[in-house]
């Protein structure tokens, strides 16, 4: 059994839609699931997601980041 461990990081539509255009997502999509791989592909994801949430995925203390729009 393996154990996925995730962080939520919650958006308005309007910042999900921008998020999941430059993943290649559907744009109206509420979820979108990246990992540090993805994140380091598109740099200008790192506008979304703080500092302490980028450190987890490095540290291995969260293996994906979720945004979601709320």
């Amino acid at each position: 059994m393996r154990i996925v461990k995730v962080i939520l990081n919650f958006h308005d539509y309007d910042e999900m839609e921008i998020i999941n255009k430059i993943t290649g997502a559907n744009e109206f999509n509420d979820e979108n699931w990246v990992n540090l791989e993805i994140i380091e592909a598109h740099p200008e994801l790192l506008k979304y997601i703080p500092d302490e949430q980028i450190n987890a995925l490095k540290n291995g203390d969260a293996d994906h980041i979720v945004f979601s729009a709320e």
